[in-house]
């Protein structure tokens, strides 16, 4: 079993892919940092940055065997970081390719993310989960050796949130034993057509 997991961004995109055989599993993450537009760039510059980010993505997803399912966190609409259409064109381009490619891709949304992490999808308040919460989830939950996520690496975490899920989604779970109100993330994602839980 193959599962891929992305937090697709201009900036930072996470990338976690996650291979398993029985209860033995592989996790390998990163996030792809690029560099920042120009203070006007051209649309040109603006095509050529999207597609570098969007190539480098589709190489991995397609350097191993073919994934099971591959999880891509939904637009982030309340996001001030960067231009928002140039951002959907890039998600838009990876998944685009992904599904062309015949891949079974499930779309999942930021508090689904939060909540499969820490039993909450609560965006605003006093019971607001922040990056910071979801890299802490990842660093206990999920084994890196003597690798731990710094809060900045919250793009990777997000990735590694999603490729667990899906992982889980596809019937591998790598985290059998997490508890009921994380589980509940999973009751309102729209499976790719055909799949059932």
């Amino acid at each position: 079993m193959r599962a891929i997991g992305l937090d697709i961004s201009l900036t930072s995109t996470g990338y976690a892919d996650v291979q398993s055989i029985g209860r033995e599993y592989s996790l390998t993450s990163t996030a792809f940092k690029t560099i920042p537009a120009n203070e006007n760039p051209s649309l040109l510059d603006r095509h050529n940055r999207a597609r570098t980010i969007e190539d480098d993505i589709i190489r991995r997803i397609f350097a191993g065997p073919v994934p099971d399912l591959v999880a891509v966190e939904a637009p982030s609409y309340g996001s001030k970081f960067g231009d928002p259409h140039d951002r959907s064109g890039l998600w838009w381009g990876i998944v685009d390719r992904c599904l062309r490619a015949g891949l079974l891709v499930v779309e999942i949304s930021p508090s689904q993310v939060k909540m499969y992490a820490t039993g909450s999808g609560s965006g605003r308040g006093a019971t607001k989960v922040t990056k910071a919460m979801v890299v802490a989830a990842v660093n206990d939950r999920y084994e890196f050796g003597p690798i731990r996520l710094r809060v900045s690496d919250h793009d990777q975490a997000d990735a590694i949130v999603l490729a667990a899920l899906a992982a889980r989604l596809a019937g591998h779970p790598i985290d059998p034993h997490i508890p009921p109100a994380n589980l509940r993330a999973i009751t309102n994602i729209r499976l790719p057509e055909g799949m059932t839980l």
